[in-house]
């Protein structure tokens, strides 16, 4: 089974990119760029992980964590935060959450693959082509 990915940013070109680098290694992804289009993809769809950036247009990220995590069909679904705010206050705070990592952007892709191969390892399998990607 192709796990699937939830991408919660409002940069299209974040979005964009991971779309790009996880597709092609056997996930299905799925980008939202506002809280209530997150909100309707984590109730409808089973989730496997979620990429969570911390400053959205509509809201905070730290606050639709446990909503985001909370209201998914499979129970709690592992968090990782993403932000360009490195501080050791928003680090804590996204550990305190329960998130799997927090990476500070511009993140290395090689830690973002360490990150998800361990916290939602892909079946050595053909590339997921039915991943949606809207602008």
């Amino acid at each position: 089974m192709t796990p699937t990915i939830l991408c919660v940013d409002d940069d299209t070109g974040m979005r964009r990119m991971l779309f790009d680098t996880l597709t092609p290694r056997g996930y299905f992804v799925i980008g939202a760029s506002s809280v209530e289009e997150a909100v309707k993809i984590a109730t409808t769809a089973k989730l496997d992980l979620i990429i969570l950036d911390v400053f959205l247009p509509d809201a905070e990220g730290f606050a639709l964590f446990s909503r985001l995590t909370d209201e998914t069909p499979n129970g709690k679904v592992p968090v990782v935060m993403a932000s360009g705010c490195g501080t050791v206050e928003a680090r804590n705070l996204a550990s305190r959450r329960g998130a799997v990592a927090y990476l500070q952007k511009p993140f290395q892709i090689q830690q973002l693959l360490s990150v998800i191969t361990w916290a939602a390892p892909a079946p050595e399998a053909e590339p997921a082509a039915q991943s949606t990607f809207e602008a």
